[in-house]
């Protein structure tokens, strides 16, 4: 599906673009100027779109280099604030010499219908082999 909505965006614009090589040309043909005068006229817009694109391809480098600094600061900050919180959490639970951490209790010993036991890890025991 990808494809075919990349090949038809590739024939729009390959039609575009054909559509207006054939207005200039027909405009080239019908205009009441010189093939001289046409030719310089051509070279100035072509000039002229030259410069354009050059300012905007600058803009977009600073553009650029500005939102990477701004990144890159913000990234310090966050990592800043997340050592001086780690830090404060690590304080906090050291500082007070107990430890609260989180612990469930495990379930208890219990025997099982066929007769073996569960020890607190959940792995069942198979009970004693008699001897004779």
């Amino acid at each position: 599906m990808n494809d075919n909505l990349n090949n038809d965006n590739s024939n729009i614009l390959l039609s575009f673009v054909l559509g207006a090589a054939a207005g200039l040309a027909a405009g080239m043909l019908l205009s009441p100027d010189t093939g001289e005068g046409n030719r310089k006229f051509i070279a100035q817009k072509a000039n002229d779109l030259s410069k354009k694109a050059n300012d905007l391809s600058k803009k977009a480098t600073e553009k650029a280099s500005d939102l990477s600094k701004k990144a890159n600061d913000l990234t310090g900050q966050l990592s800043t604030q997340l050592n001086d919180t780690i830090n404060k959490i690590s304080k906090k639970s050291s500082g007070t010499g107990t430890t609260t951490t989180a612990t469930t209790a495990a379930p208890a010993a219990t025997t099982t219908p066929v007769g073996g036991t569960t020890d607190t890890s959940g792995i069942k025991k198979p009970k004693n082999p008699k001897t004779t």
